[in-house]
């Protein structure tokens, strides 16, 4: 008896194998939908995080110029405007 492609062939009745695993349950299908739904809101929540810090940075950075400047022009009366 040859076993190909989960049919029995060589015997009297050509017939399916019975799968041992069955159709795939519903709560597992959304189980992984609330995987990948997980996962991207941690993805969501981590670009809005390095967005708010480049944000944060860029403008300390430019508060940071500004000071500079003024003191290279001689102004040692700026003040931080945050």
């Amino acid at each position: 008896m040859i076993e190909a492609l989960g049919v029995r062939l060589g015997s009297a009745e050509a017939r399916p194998i019975p799968s041992t695993a069955g159709p795939r349950p519903a709560a597992l299908h959304r189980s992984n939908w609330g995987t990948f739904n997980r996962w991207n809101w941690g993805v969501f929540v981590r670009r809005r995080q390095f967005w708010s810090f480049y944000l944060v940075m860029d403008g300390v950075l430019q508060e940071t110029e500004r000071h500079l400047k003024a003191m290279t022009n001689g102004d040692l009366t700026t003040v931080a405007n945050p």
